[in-house]
């Protein structure tokens, strides 16, 4: 019961937050940023609009989701999350969770090397 009242306050305070994590401010580690985006298919791979990766409407916002430091390089990835979602998750943490997951199953399955190193 403790590990559930703790990912729900872990939950509250980054919406509370507005979604970011707190920056790494290792100068190493910036000059080797490494930027990976996630959003749903059906747009150009170039463009800096794409799907919402909830909803599937069209974006340019994004969230920084997760940050991996690996062999002195840093992973950002970045998911386009509309502001409606945005909204829609502060409200409903049970939804975020859902969400949570999705993204969480989506990054292990296309990024399971830098996971696992």
């Amino acid at each position: 019961m403790k590990v559930a009242v703790q990912k729900i306050q872990d939950i509250k305070r980054r919406l509370s937050n507005g979604f970011f994590e707190k920056p790494i401010n290792d100068e190493s580690v910036k000059k080797e940023s490494i930027d990976i985006e996630i959003y749903r298919i059906g747009m150009p791979k170039k463009g800096w609009i794409h799907h919402c990766y909830s909803c599937s409407m069209q974006t340019a916002k994004t969230m920084v989701y997760k940050t991996i430091k690996l062999d002195g390089k840093k992973y950002v990835f970045n998911v386009y999350l509309c502001g409606g979602c945005r909204k829609y998750f502060k409200c409903n943490t049970d939804k975020y969770l859902k969400f949570n997951r999705k993204i969480n199953r989506y990054i292990h399955y296309n990024y399971d090397h830098l996971l696992t190193r």
